[in-house]
Formats: structure tokens, C-alpha cells, sequence
């Protein structure tokens, strides 16, 4: 079918696509690539596939491996910490009733150091009375 001109009346060739030319550059790469290459070169590429799946695997187990040490590492830091946690619980509990008997102790010897004084002052008082 030919499209016709209203201006001149002339019949005109059917329209192109606008990116026929572009669409053209895109496609004759793709078909030289398609030309060279052969099973061969399809062979190694699924060898090399396999090679890879492989290797993959091979990484995953490794990870799934750093994974279960990881886990001991962090079990074995929280039975750490659990620990050295009982231990502080407990020097602090020492350390508050050390404390409770020096101060303790302390105001013993304040009260007798006071009742001495309190003493003195009452021997004093009577010998300047006599």
C-alpha cells in the first residue's frame, strides 16, 4: 500500500520507522557475535558455569562454617562476661560490708574518743570547783 500526497498527488513510498538506521547499528553487532561464536565456545561456558556453582558452593560453606564459629566465639564471650559479672557482683558485696564494718568500727571509736573527752571535761570542772 502507498500512502498518497494531498499536496501534490503524487503516491509516496510507505513511511520508514524513524529508528531503522539505529535499530539496524544494534542488530549487525549482535549477528557478527552470533557468527563467531561456536558450541565449542558454549561448551566452556557451561564448564565454566559449573566451575563457578561449584566454587560457589564451596563459598557458602565456608560462610555457614565462620557463621557456627562466630557463634561459639560469642557464646563463650557471653559466658565470659556472665562471669567476671558474678565475680564484680561479689567484690562489690565484700567491699560494701568491709565498709559497713570500718565505719562501724569507726564510730565505735568516735563515741569512746567523745565519752573520754566528755569525761576529761568533768574532771576538769570538778578540780577547778575543789
Amino acid at each position: 500500500m502507498s500512502a498518497i500526497n494531498y499536496r501534490t498527488g503524487s503516491l509516496k513510498p510507505p513511511a520508514k520507522p524513524k529508528h531503522l538506521s539505529q535499530l539496524k547499528e544494534f542488530i549487525a553487532p549482535g549477528e557478527k557475535i552470533f557468527q563467531d561464536k561456536d558450541v565449542s565456545d558454549y561448551d566452556r561456558l557451561f564448564d565454566d558455569k559449573k566451575e563457578l556453582e561449584q566454587r560457589l558452593l564451596l563459598k557458602k560453606q565456608e560462610f555457614n562454617a565462620k557463621v557456627e564459629e562466630l557463634s561459639a566465639l560469642r557464646s563463650a564471650k557471653a559466658e565470659e562476661i556472665g562471669s567476671l559479672r558474678s565475680r564484680t557482683a561479689e567484690t562489690i558485696s565484700n567491699l560494701r560490708s568491709e565498709n559497713k564494718a570500718l565505719f562501724e568500727g569507726f564510730e565505735k571509736r568516735v563515741i569512746l574518743w567523745d565519752t573520754g573527752k566528755i569525761k576529761q571535761t568533768d574532771l576538769e570542772n570538778k578540780l577547778v570547783k575543789l
